[in-house]
C-alpha cells in the first residue's frame, strides 16, 4: 500500500470518529432534555374487594350468652345497680325503672300487635286469592252455518198470528208491496162485530134489567161488563229475497179498526213475535272471555308485591312480639335482672344510651349474636362454614363482619329469601355468628351478604386506563427496580363495569405505575413519583 492510499484511509477514519462523537453528543443532549415520566402509587387505582356478584338473605338476630338492656322513651331509670367490669350471676338486679309510663306503652304495644295480626291475616287471604287467579284469555268462536234451502215467497204472505196486541197477524211483506186501503179493509173487523158507539146527544132510558146491578149469592154487587176491544194488530216484516228465514231488512206495525163503516188505522211500535223472528244467516265470529281481568305478567307482579307485603308484616309482627315480651318483663316489678352469669361489658348514661340507640348496659357470658338465614339450593356449593360475610342491621344501619358457623343439610319451609329468591327451588338454613362487639339488637332483623366462594376475587382490579394491548396481550408501564420505566406484560381476567380489569399475574398492587400514553413514556425512561392530583391536571 503506497503512502497516498494510507493517507486517504487515515483521513476517512478520522472523519468517521469525529462524526460518531458528534452523534453521540447529540443523543446525550437529546436524552438529557427528556423530562422524567410521572409514576403513581397503585393503591389509588386498584380495588381488592369486589362484591358485585354477592347474594343476600335476611334473618332475625338472636343473642347467645349475651344480654343487652335498651331504653325506650317510656322507661325512666331510677337506679343502675352494677358497674362496668363487675361479675354478675343470673337473677342479680341490674337496673330499677319507673313503670308508670311503661304500663301505658305496653297497652299501646298490645293494640298495635293485634292490628298487625289483622293486617297480616288480610294480606294472606288476598295472596291466596291472587294465587287462584288465572290469566285472562280469549277464545275465538266461529258459529256453524248451514245455508237455507227456503225458496222466495210470493208477498204479501200471512205467516200467522191471531191479530191481538200480544199475538199480531204477521205478514211477509215485499219491498215493492203497497199498503192499500183495500188491503187494510180486508184486515179490519167486520162492522157487525165492531163496538157500537152511542151518540152522546141521544138520551136513553135504561131499563130495570140494564140498570139494576146483578147480585151474587152472597149479596155482592157486580159491575157491568166492559165492551170487548175489537181492534186488530198487524206486523209487516221485510226479508232478503222474500224468504221466510232470511235476513230481516225491516218491519213495522199497524193497528186497524172499523167504526161504523169508517176505516181507522195508525202505526204502533211493536216487536216481531219471537216465533216469526228467526234468521238463518251466518253469524260473525266473536270472542268469549275467560279467566281474570289481568294478564299473566300483571298477576305475577301482584303476587310478588303481595308476597313482599306479607313478608314485611311477618317481620313487623315478630319484632312487635319481641318488643312486647321485653316490655312485659320491664313492667313486671320494675327491676331488670341478669339472665345469665357473666361480666358487665359496658354501662352508659341513660340519656346518652337513648340518644345513640345503644344498650344502657351489656352483660356478656362470652357469647355473641346469631343470625339465622337461608340460601338457595343452587348456591349450596358456593358457601362454606367459616366463610366471612357482611352483616347490615336494618334498624341502625350498622355494618359488621360475621362468620358462617353452620349450614343445614335439610331444606326449610320457612324461607326468608323473597328478596330476589326463586320460589321454585328449596332453601337451606345457615347460621352466621357476630361477636359481642357489634351493636346488634336481639329481635331485630339483619341482612347477610355473602360472595359465593367460587367467585372469590383472585388478584386485584386495576383501572382500565392504565392498560394497553400489543398482539392481543395486555401490558403496563411501571417503575422497575432500577428506577427506570419498565414495560411489563400482565395476565388479566374479567372486566367489571367497563372500568376495572382483573390482574391475575405480572403485577402487584404496591408498585408505582405510569399513565401509558405520552411522548416520553417508553421502556427505560426516567421516572418521578407524583401525586394523584397531578395525573388529572
Amino acid at each position: 500500500m503506497n503512502k497516498i492510499v494510507k493517507r486517504i484511509l487515515v483521513i476517512v477514519l478520522a472523519v468517521a470518529i469525529v462524526v460518531g462523537a458528534v452523534f453521540g453528543v447529540l443523543v446525550l443532549v437529546k436524552n438529557s432534555k427528556k423530562s422524567a415520566v410521572n409514576v403513581y402509587s397503585m393503591e389509588n387505582f386498584v380495588m381488592t374487594d369486589y362484591w358485585g356478584d354477592s347474594s343476600s338473605s335476611y334473618g332475625m338476630v338472636t343473642a347467645d350468652k349475651l344480654q343487652n338492656i335498651y331504653l325506650s322513651d317510656t322507661m325512666i331509670v331510677q337506679e343502675i345497680h352494677v358497674t362496668e367490669g363487675q361479675e354478675v350471676k343470673q337473677g342479680d338486679p341490674l337496673v330499677s325503672i319507673d313503670t308508670t309510663l311503661s304500663d301505658i306503652a305496653l297497652e299501646k304495644a298490645e293494640t298495635q300487635m293485634q292490628k298487625t295480626k289483622l293486617n297480616l291475616e288480610q294480606a294472606r287471604e288476598e295472596l291466596e286469592q291472587i294465587k287462584c287467579m288465572t290469566p285472562h284469555y280469549s277464545v275465538l268462536i266461529t258459529p256453524e252455518y248451514t245455508p237455507s234451502d227456503t225458496v222466495p215467497q210470493q208477498t204479501p204472505l200471512l205467516l200467522g198470528g191471531t191479530g191481538t196486541l200480544e199475538d199480531p197477524f204477521c205478514f211477509l211483506w215485499g219491498e215493492e208491496d203497497l199498503l192499500t186501503s183495500d188491503f187494510l179493509w180486508a184486515l179490519a173487523p167486520k162492522e157487525e162485530d165492531s163496538s157500537e158507539e152511542t151518540d152522546p146527544s141521544e138520551e136513553t132510558v135504561p131499563s130495570e134489567e140494564t140498570t139494576a146491578p146483578e147480585e151474587t149469592e152472597a149479596g155482592e154487587e157486580t159491575e157491568p161488563s166492559e165492551p170487548k176491544d175489537r181492534k186488530v194488530y198487524v206486523m209487516f216484516v221485510t226479508r232478503e229475497e222474500n224468504k221466510t228465514d232470511s235476513r230481516i231488512l225491516g218491519y213495522f206495525g199497524m193497528m186497524v179498526d172499523n167504526v161504523k163503516g169508517e176505516l181507522r188505522f195508525r202505526p204502533y211500535n211493536g216487536m216481531i213475535p219471537e216465533k216469526f223472528s228467526y234468521e238463518n244467516i251466518p253469524q260473525e265470529p266473536y270472542y268469549e272471555e275467560y279467566g281474570s281481568p289481568y294478564t299473566a305478567s300483571e298477576i305475577a307482579k301482584m303476587r310478588s308485591e303481595k308476597e313482599h307485603q306479607v313478608a314485611d308484616l311477618e317481620i313487623q309482627l315478630k319484632a312487635e312480639e319481641v318488643q312486647l315480651k321485653q316490655m312485659q318483663e320491664e313492667v313486671n316489678n320494675g327491676i331488670i335482672t341478669a339472665k345469665l352469669d357473666g361480666v358487665v361489658r359496658s354501662v352508659l348514661e341513660p340519656d346518652a344510651a337513648l340518644a345513640m340507640g345503644m344498650p344502657l348496659l351489656q352483660v356478656s357470658g362470652g357469647g355473641g349474636y346469631y343470625i339465622h338465614v337461608s340460601l338457595s339450593e343452587l348456591e349450596m356449593n358456593t358457601v362454606r362454614v367459616g366463610q366471612t360475610v357482611n352483616v347490615s342491621d336494618w334498624s341502625t344501619g350498622g355494618f359488621y363482619e360475621g362468620t358462617v358457623t353452620e349450614i343445614s343439610p335439610y331444606p326449610t319451609t320457612d324461607s326468608n329469601s323473597w328478596g330476589g329468591g326463586n320460589t321454585n327451588v328449596s332453601y337451606y338454613p345457615f347460621t352466621v355468628f357476630v361477636d359481642d362487639t357489634a351493636q346488634l339488637r336481639e329481635g331485630n332483623y339483619a341482612e347477610v351478604s355473602y360472595q359465593p366462594v367460587e367467585e372469590a376475587v383472585d388478584g386485584f382490579y386495576l383501572e382500565k386506563m392504565f392498560l394497553r394491548s400489543e398482539n392481543g396481550q395486555k401490558y403496563v408501564f411501571v417503575r422497575g427496580e432500577n428506577g427506570k420505566l419498565d414495560k411489563r406484560f400482565v395476565v388479566t381476567g374479567k372486566t367489571i363495569w367497563d372500568s376495572y380489569v382483573q390482574i391475575l399475574g405480572g403485577l402487584s398492587s404496591d408498585e408505582f405505575i405510569a399513565f401509558p400514553y405520552g411522548k416520553n413514556v417508553e421502556d427505560g425512561a426516567s421516572t418521578r413519583e407524583a401525586s394523584v392530583d397531578e395525573l388529572y391536571r
